[in-house]
């Protein structure tokens, strides 16, 4: 399974006319072509007019926290800290995503997914 980072471009009809958006999904699916369909399901009720797919790319992730329930969702930027056998400290950074209505709630979700490990938080970041 890919996770792909999907960007559309449709019209919406807003109270002062038809306005121009562009949005950002996360989408889990095996081909650029299933997650394409699920796009233009997804956001055909909000479009009026055409639904353009601009950008498809894959993204690592390491792991996904309370991110089917959460509007917004935070990338957060995690160093995995491992001591070798020779007593040296090897780091890895992985991304690990975070869903939440806030920055602060998304801090203590990724601190209370994180507290049994050895790792340094070095960032948390707002999805577009």
């Amino acid at each position: 399974m890919k996770i792909l980072e999907v960007k559309v471009r449709y019209a919406r009809q807003a109270e002062s006319g038809t306005k121009q958006v562009k949005e950002t999904y996360i989408v889990k699916d095996e081909t650029c072509a299933g997650v394409e369909q699920l796009i233009m399901e997804e956001c055909a009720p909000l479009a009026s007019g055409s639904i353009e797919v601009f950008s498809i790319k894959e993204i690592k992730a390491y792991d996904f926290v309370n991110t089917t329930t959460s509007e917004k969702i935070f990338r957060c930027k995690v160093a995995l800290i491992t001591i070798q056998d020779n007593g040296s400290e090897v780091r890895k950074n992985v991304n690990i995503y975070v869903g939440s209505d806030s920055l602060e709630g998304a801090r203590k979700e990724i601190s209370a997914y994180l507290s049994n490990l050895d790792c340094e938080l070095m960032a948390v970041i707002e999805t577009p």
